[in-house]
């Protein structure tokens, strides 16, 4: 992300660019959790100053502390954010944990939904 230019392109740059990296490193330590670790750069562009943020692909979820974990999720979809779905927090939360979906108990299916045919065949192989 370019602080400091437009959606347009036009560079106007960015005014006090130290305080304003400090204001940006501060907001987001105060107002996301877990701790993010954003690269922030100062830049000279065309004379004008300039703020360079690149966030390296981390496992999230990342959330506002302020929605807490399970309201506080944002994803990007095209052009917009939504506030991920308990769904989406669930395969989020998997993901991390290096668990596929059909890896997890299914705890309301009792005997009677086990193919005992299949796993013989399986267990034959």
């Amino acid at each position: 992300m370019v602080i400091g230019r437009g959606d347009d392109s036009v560079v106007s740059g960015v005014q006090d660019v130290f305080l304003q990296e400090e204001k940006l490193t501060k907001a987001i330590s105060d107002s996301i959790s877990p701790l993010l670790m954003p690269d922030i750069e100062c830049v000279t562009f065309e004379g004008k100053s300039l703020l360079v943020v690149r966030v390296p692909h981390w496992k999230g979820p990342f959330y506002l502390k302020s929605k807490g974990p399970e309201c506080g999720v944002y994803v990007r979809l095209g052009s917009t954010n939504r506030v991920a779905g308990p769904e989406l927090l669930d395969e989020l939360k998997r993901s991390l944990s290096n668990v596929s979906f059909d890896q997890l108990p299914c705890p309301e299916v009792g005997i009677e939904g086990v193919d005992m045919d299949r796993i013989q065949i399986t267990i034959d192989f």
